[in-house]
């Protein structure tokens, strides 16, 4: 049994109303959002079903994996995506679980090698020649005390 309005038209039901008995404005807005909420449910099942994907370990971003994504028909289950795509020949794709302060770690190496390429080369000084500069003995004392040399200075007297 229907719910029905004082009219007699069921409640919620757009097409329970006869065109006549409709404006023809609220019947384009009518249809308007019912256009957008039909858009608002296919873009929902598109992503729950990338999500269910990401859940299973695969990025359905990736040029190869799109195919799998796109070919797949089986249950949306993240368990069984993750056999189907190790079976199809995809890997060990990236366990949900997988450790995201390694992930950091690996990125923050690339920074530090990033950041060391093309830079100068650092060139050790030749301690001989630095010596041979200094034309004081106090200069060549705090070059070695800089150093951390132990040195004996004056040590005969």
């Amino acid at each position: 049994m229907t719910n029905s309005d004082s009219t007699g038209n069921d409640e919620g039901s757009a097409e329970s109303f006869s065109d006549a008995t409709l404006p023809a404005e609220l019947r384009r807005r009518l249809k308007s959002e019912a256009a957008r909420a039909n858009a608002a449910e296919a873009q929902l099942q598109v992503f729950e079903r990338e999500n269910t994907f990401r859940q299973a370990g695969l990025d359905p971003q990736d040029p190869r994996i799109k195919y799998f994504v796109k070919g797949y028909e089986g249950e949306l289950n993240p368990d069984l995506i993750r056999q189907e795509a190790a079976a199809a020949g995809f890997g060990n794709p990236v366990s949900p679980d997988f450790n995201e302060d390694l992930m950091d770690a690996l990125d923050t190496e690339q920074r530090i090698q990033n950041a060391g390429q093309g830079g100068d080369p650092v060139v050790p000084v030749d301690g001989g020649e630095r010596m041979k500069s200094f034309s004081k003995q106090e200069d060549l004392q705090a070059y070695w005390e800089s150093r951390g040399e132990n040195f004996h200075w004056n040590a005969s007297q």
